[in-house]
């Protein structure tokens, strides 16, 4: 199973190394914290997990986790969202994980999910733009919410 799960961008890469770490017992020399480009340079053993902290403008869910199989033995099968869950929960932080009837899930702080809907037009310029939500979210109140038969107009799929 692949892993990509996107935090909120101030979820700090090094917080998530350590419950990494700590918790799954994911060897800290095999967690690599930086961006792509680096990745060559980088002379520790294969990483089982990549953090990519945000970029200093990016105002949403940049920090980037995104690791192979190897992880999948490291928390017992775990799913994407279930991982983020776990992580958000421990973290204080939201993420979106890529899936889902509308392309991607929110959880929240609290590990609560929902389908969430991005604005696809805005993502080159902007990054993840959450336009809305198929379920109320306590956690984040000021996200609209959508009826689960919305599959009209410019959000489509």
């Amino acid at each position: 199973m692949d892993y990509q799960i996107n935090f909120d961008s101030r979820t700090s890469a090094a917080a998530l190394a350590e419950v990494l770490a700590t918790r799954y017992r994911v060897e800290p020399s095999r967690i690599y914290i930086g961006g792509s480009a680096g990745l060559g340079d980088y002379g520790g053993p294969a990483p089982t997990v990549l953090l990519s902290p945000a970029p200093a403008p990016d105002p949403r869910f940049g920090c980037l986790l995104r690791a192979g199989p190897a992880l999948s033995r490291h928390i017992g099968g775990l799913s994407g969202v279930g991982l983020a869950e776990e992580l958000c929960r421990e973290l204080g932080t939201h993420a979106l994980v890529a899936g889902g009837a509308t392309g991607w899930t929110l959880v929240t702080s609290d590990g609560r999910t929902c389908e969430a809907v991005i604005d696809d037009d805005l993502f080159a310029e902007e990054g993840f733009v959450l336009v809305a939500v198929l379920s109320p979210m306590p956690r984040l109140p000021e996200v609209p919410v959508r009826s689960s038969h919305w599959r009209t107009g410019r959000f489509a799929r």
